[in-house]
């Protein structure tokens, strides 16, 4: 190989570079090698292709017959004469023709060259060797061995290596005759390859996903060939430091918190016409509500309360002005709302609470039924709308009704047959109770509409017990079923359609009733051996459970205080004493009644609270505590063998009724 040294001095620039940016200017390149980088054989060597490529000032020292040791040795006046900041070398050919020669330690030469460069403070590139093809590939295991080599020791002294084999893969087309000296062509792979390595820029990691609440001291880590810029594409991400470097560094940054809908942004950095990309994915921000809505009756309700899941600070307020929130209309992170609810004169009404984290919103809808309609006390039994209870008695031997009337008006009519049971509820949502029945020998429900509509639907079977109530909240009563054999629970909501549940077992009560006030009736059975309740609420998921009996009481749940929601209660069918767990707190006791007493505890004074109340089957007179007084009213109303309407048919037994 001839002996041929090249400086390459470069006036101008070319279009790649970003506004003729002085970062190019301050960039050097110095490649040393042998007759490949001196550019035998080749119209245009490597170098002076590297400058065209990317318009930086290439110096060319290679020289033909050079093996790794020249590079050695020649090294240290390369970088005293002419000062580079990148240094790409690339010896080994001619050491792997030598069958003698030691080709690991050859390698091993090319990377204390590189140290010397690092340690003078320019950046070294070191490159595989190409390839051999036709009379030359005899000497591919030389090749192999010095390569691989080359490899592992550039990569353990993080000292940058092109791949110039793997960039020339089977070489086919890419060198001249002679198998070893590359072509044009193959000088251009070459240039390419060492270009990746001189003006690159690299980013790790390459994106982060951020929480809503935001993040701060987040770092990102530069490794570039020459000076480089950052810049971020969205004012919610903030650079710390590290809006520019040279070489390897690091960028730091903030990143605000979110109070709207999921977003991205980037930060790019550019060095020389190149440019690498990180990308900042925050999250949403958090806002649940639970529930998100309730059902309440037409009177005032204080102190009611629904859960905010957040991690930022939010705002709450109403739409209505019979709807005022008294508690959390502001809070941070995870929290409660309390409102307050003026009584309803007039139709059917609802409104909004309104949950806000910056542009997330939520909404909390409260839906309150006209006047004089109580949803979710499953003994009302109102059926004239005036918001007192009716005295129901059904016969089930002549299927005869009788009604008084808050009014005072009595009627008494003639509707079913013989063994039929009495299953009153508002069925078609009109807020007046209809008269209802169900066969027990074939599951059949027979229903009476107010507005004079009847229907037949078959539901249930020989060994179920009916529990109509509104399980869904829309304000009409469901036809629903319970199984005591299974505990299965079988509903027919009006709103969500058909569906049934597991809660129960043998010698269970079913007592559904609105535990939790949320306008839904909650499932839940009592067990008279223990005298446990246990009560799947609706409005949160959550299960209550409570002692509150004995095997001589009977479950009587009412909204005994008047605050929207049902009270766990018994009756005591020996001494006739009530004991009412009241929701919010304390309790109620009352002596009520006798052995041969019923209870049927309903609001018969319309105050919207439930009164106690018994029925006495052998004298037929209904004695009711109103709590709008305190006062005793007896009403005689009833003829042999009539059932109260308002009893659950499953403890009929106990009482000795049909």
């Amino acid at each position: 190989m001839n002996a041929h040294w090249t400086k390459i001095v470069l006036a101008g620039w070319l279009a790649l570079l970003v506004g003729g940016s002085s970062v190019s200017a301050q960039t050097r390149i110095l490649c040393a090698g042998d007759s490949i980088t001196y550019g035998y054989g080749v119209s245009v060597p490597y170098p002076t292709r590297l400058h065209n490529n990317t318009g930086l000032e290439v110096i060319n020292v290679g020289r033909g017959g050079m093996w790794a040791s020249y590079g050695y040795k020649h090294i240290d006046d390369w970088l005293r004469e002419y000062n580079p900041t990148h240094v790409l070398i690339m010896f080994g050919t001619n050491d792997t023709n030598d069958p003698y020669q030691d080709y690991r330690a050859a390698a091993d030469t090319v990377i204390k060259t590189a140290l010397k460069v690092r340690a003078y403070g320019a950046i070294p590139v070191v490159g595989t060797i190409p390839p051999k093809i036709g009379s030359r590939a005899y000497q591919m295991p030389r090749v192999e061995s010095f390569n691989n080599r080359l490899r592992s020791r550039a990569a353990s002294e993080g000292i940058l290596l092109a791949d110039i084999q793997a960039a020339f893969g089977s070489g086919s087309g890419l060198f001249q005759s002679d198998g070893f000296h590359p072509n044009d062509a193959g000088a251009e792979v070459i240039a390419r390859t060492f270009a990746e390595k001189v003006q690159f820029i690299e980013l790790s990691p390459l994106s982060r996903q951020v929480s809503e609440t935001g993040a701060w001291g987040q770092s990102i880590a530069v490794a570039a060939s020459q000076a480089w810029t950052a810049s971020a594409d969205m004012p919610w991400i903030t650079l710390a430091s590290g809006v520019s470097g040279v070489g390897d560094g690091t960028i730091v940054y903030d990143v605000a918190a979110n109070q709207d809908a999921a977003r991205s942004g980037t930060i790019t950095v550019a060095s020389a016409g190149r440019t690498a990309t990180f990308t900042v994915r925050q999250a949403a921000a958090t806002l649940t509500l639970t529930p998100n809505s309730v059902a309440l009756p037409s009177r005032a309700a204080a102190g009611r309360t629904f859960a905010v899941k957040a991690l930022q600070a939010w705002t709450a307020w109403a739409n209505q002005p019979w709807i005022t929130v008294v508690g959390g209309a502001n809070g941070v992170g995870n929290g409660t709302v309390t409102y307050n609810v003026l009584a309803n004169a007039g139709g059917a009404r609802s409104g909004t609470i309104t949950v806000s984290v910056g542009g997330i919103s939520r909404t909390y809808t409260v839906n309150q039924w006209p006047a004089a309609t109580l949803p979710g006390v499953s003994a009302e039994s109102d059926f004239d709308g005036d918001g007192w209870a009716e005295l129901v008695l059904f016969n089930p031997t002549s299927a005869t009704w009788r009604v008084w009337f808050g009014t005072g008006a009595q009627w008494t009519f003639q509707w079913g047959s013989a063994g039929m049971v009495p299953v009153p509820g508002d069925y078609n949502g009109d807020g007046l109770f209809d008269f209802g029945l169900y066969r027990p020998s074939s599951g059949t429900w027979y229903v009476l509409e107010s507005g004079g509509r009847s229907r037949v639907v078959q539901f249930g079977w020989g060994s179920t017990v009916p529990v109509p109530a509104d399980y869904d909240g829309d304000g009409k009563t469901d036809l629903a079923i319970f199984n005591p054999a299974s505990g299965y629970w079988y509903i027919l909501a009006s709103w969500v359609g058909g569906y049934s549940a597991q809660w129960g077992w043998p010698g269970v009560v079913p007592v559904p009733a609105d535990y939790d006030g949320d306008g839904a009736v909650d499932l839940g059975i009592y067990t008279p051996a223990s005298g446990n309740w246990s009560i799947f609420q609706s409005g949160n998921g959550q299960l209550l459970r409570k002692t509150w009996g004995a095997p001589t009481l009977v479950p009587v749940p009412g909204d005994y205080n008047s605050d929207g929601r049902a009270d766990i209660a018994a009756f005591n069918r020996n001494s006739g004493q009530w004991f009412a767990a009241l929701t919010g707190g304390g309790s109620r006791t009352k002596i009520l009644g006798w052995s041969s007493t019923v209870p049927v505890p309903a609001d018969y004074d319309g105050d919207g609270q439930t009164d106690f109340a018994v029925y006495n089957r052998d004298s037929r007179i209904w004695y009711i505590v109103e709590s709008s007084t305190g006062g005793l009213v007896k009403r005689p109303w009833g003829e042999p063998g009539d059932v109260p309407a308002q009893l659950v048919p499953q403890i009929h037994s106990w009482f000795g009724l049909p």
